[in-house]
């Protein structure tokens, strides 16, 4: 551009200035110094796009819009400020190469993903233009827009399917998956879930009226008592069997049945508060302050609410300054649900109503493995007494006395009230060193054809325990938050829990039982991310509204299709199914006697 004679003499540095210097004859693009630099020249020129495929110009045409990869509305169009000097950077196309298309090598049928789109040297491919892949055109494999042979993601040039497209299988993003399916962001996938209207645990009479309502989401995470108080145990009766060892070492390759026993029937009944008779004694008493009296089954239910996803009843007595928590004898409250925290939880079945994978019997199934299992795992011969025969015994056979003890404490919280319940120890087992520690027995069971249950625990147990623990803790939430409550009221050292399987996909009546496993209460408390204070708090909630009616019979209810627990005032005509043993102080009200009850 210039000559070694055009260099100045002197101290200044560079060539002259000259007219040399000028690229006058240069094609140059004018631009605004604001502008990104991606836009300093319009590198496919505006002349040319009118006649491309996928940029078609009508700026001349109807209500003056321009089109995006053949659809209305984008960013692939014409940019306008770059006119008439960007012809210049245009490619001028010279032969037709309309035929060229791709080949299709990833080895699947034409059935599978249709025929394959011709792709047009030249025509753009980035946002907004038609091509392979690009974002807003058609896509052949899993661009981001448009239809999508292979789950593309939402197009910003194809038209619309309602707020987004439908997938016949599902696509990704809400893209269509098949050929000549249209994409939209955020679609149906594939996993809408019908909503389930469940009913009441009992019908609401309509003369109940509603005393106080808690939303159990907000309490859960609002409440929480500053300190769990210590505890003081009133009194101990019953006796534990010592746990064998050799139910740690059974798995797949060496399982064992389940065995049944009378001592089962004794187990799997849960005498309620009003018919304990030394929860009677100590109301007998006469307490100095406002007590609540109530069994860890009840206080383990209320403690896991914000899990709980059935519709479940308490029935609250209210008599002088103490109140008294029972569960009905119709009522669900001693039955174990199965998957109730599942995504698709069990449903009955639309015209059977014996099916046996009814959410009902399989919560009776549930409840019959945990009371065989935890007198199978034990030997009974080995006791560990806790004081005087358990009076909820009810005179049966030695043979036939479960292995169970049981523990009266008393928790003061401060000058508002204490409670008083019944704790339950299943076992007792010797470590290391002759140390005796107490221990809670559970069991889950699978069940065979129901959501969720991909994995056969007879033979892939051993292999897969992680994944199997995982999705029971998962899909029984609400459950496995009671057990671990109730082994934290109880102070158990261990938490024992079986694994337990169907001999035969449809036979409810014979199990196997496949493995084992043992934790902390501590432990699996942290898992499941609960506390004794946010249960407690929940407990305290309850009581103190209960503590401020008047003497009277109210109903505990959870709603069964909002987390959301009520507080019933029932009328004085209330039924006979809320008279809970002879010794209630309402059963005269309604007329009963011993043989009613």
């Amino acid at each position: 551009m210039f000559s070694i004679t055009d260099l100045p003499k002197g101290t200044a540095f560079g060539p002259a200035a000259s007219e040399a210097c000028y690229p006058y004859d240069m094609p140059y693009q004018p631009f605004n110094k604001q502008e990104k630099l991606g836009r300093v020249a319009d590198w496919l020129g505006t002349e040319e796009l009118s006649g491309r495929p996928g940029h078609q110009q009508q700026r001349g045409g109807p209500q003056g819009q321009q089109q995006r990869g053949g659809a209305k509305g984008g960013r692939g169009g014409d940019r306008q400020g770059a006119e008439g000097t960007a012809s210049a950077f245009g490619f001028q196309q010279e032969y037709d190469e309309a035929s060229f298309s791709t080949v299709n090598s990833t080895g699947r049928t034409a059935a599978a993903i249709g025929p394959t789109p011709t792709i047009v040297r030249g025509a753009p491919t980035g946002r907004g233009g038609a091509g392979f892949g690009g974002r807003g055109g058609s896509a052949q494999r899993g661009g981001r827009g448009g239809a999508s042979n292979v789950g593309g993601r939402p197009a910003g040039g194809e038209q619309r399917r309602g707020p987004g497209g439908a997938p016949s299988q599902g696509g990704y993003q809400g893209g269509a998956r098949q050929q000549g399916g249209q994409g939209g962001r955020g679609g149906y996938r594939g996993n809408f879930q019908q909503r389930i209207v469940r009913d009441a645990s009992l019908a609401i009479g309509a003369d109940w009226s509603v005393v106080t309502e808690f939303e159990l989401p907000r309490l859960a995470k609002t409440l929480a008592v500053p300190e769990v108080p210590d505890n003081e145990v009133l009194d101990m009766n019953g006796s534990i069997a010592t746990y064998t060892k050799s139910f740690d070492r059974v798995n797949t390759k060496n399982p064992v049945q389940l065995a049944t026993s009378d001592r089962s029937n004794l187990k799997s009944s849960n005498v309620t508060t009003s018919e304990d008779p030394v929860i009677l004694d100590l109301i007998a008493e006469g307490p100095a302050k406002p007590t609540v009296y109530a069994t860890d089954a009840i206080l383990s239910q209320i403690m896991a609410a914000p899990r709980s996803v059935y519709s479940w009843d308490l029935v609250i007595t209210r008599i002088g300054d103490n109140v008294v928590l029972l569960d009905r004898r119709a009522g669900a409250l001693d039955l174990l649900s199965v998957n109730e925290n599942a995504h698709e939880p069990p449903a009955d079945h639309p015209t059977d109503k014996d099916f046996i994978n009814n959410p009902g019997n399989l919560a009776i199934e549930a409840t019959y493995i945990n009371a065989n299992f935890s007198q199978q795992v034990v030997d009974h011969a080995k006791r560990v007494n806790f004081g005087a025969a358990s009076p909820l015994a009810n005179g049966a056979d030695a043979d036939a006395v479960p292995s169970a003890g049981y523990m009266y404490r008393k928790w003061s919280f401060e000058d508002r009230f204490d409670v008083v319940a019944r704790t339950e120890i299943d076992a007792v087992a010797e470590e290391a060193g002759g140390k005796q520690v107490m221990l809670t027995v559970r069991a889950f069971n699978q069940v065979p054809g129901l959501a969720g249950q991909t994995i056969d625990w007879k033979k892939q147990y051993d292999s897969k325990r992680g994944a199997i623990q995982a999705t029971e803790m998962r899909n029984n939430g609400f459950k496995v938050a009671r057990w671990t409550m109730q082994a934290l009221l109880a102070e158990a050292d261990w938490m024992k829990i079986g694994y337990v399987a169907r001999v035969a996909a449809r036979d409810p009546a014979h199990h196997v039982v496949v493995g084992s496993t043992t934790f902390r209460p501590a432990d699996m408390a942290a898992q499941m991310n609960i506390t004794l204070a946010q249960g407690w708090a929940l407990v305290g909630a309850i009581a103190e509204a209960a503590l401020e009616q008047d003497p009277g019979k109210y109903v505990l209810l959870k709603d069964p299709n909002k987390p959301n627990l009520r507080i019933y005032a029932l009328p004085d005509n209330f039924g006979p199914e809320f008279i809970v043993g002879p010794n209630d102080p309402f059963a005269d009200a309604v007329g009963m006697d011993d043989e009613d009850m």
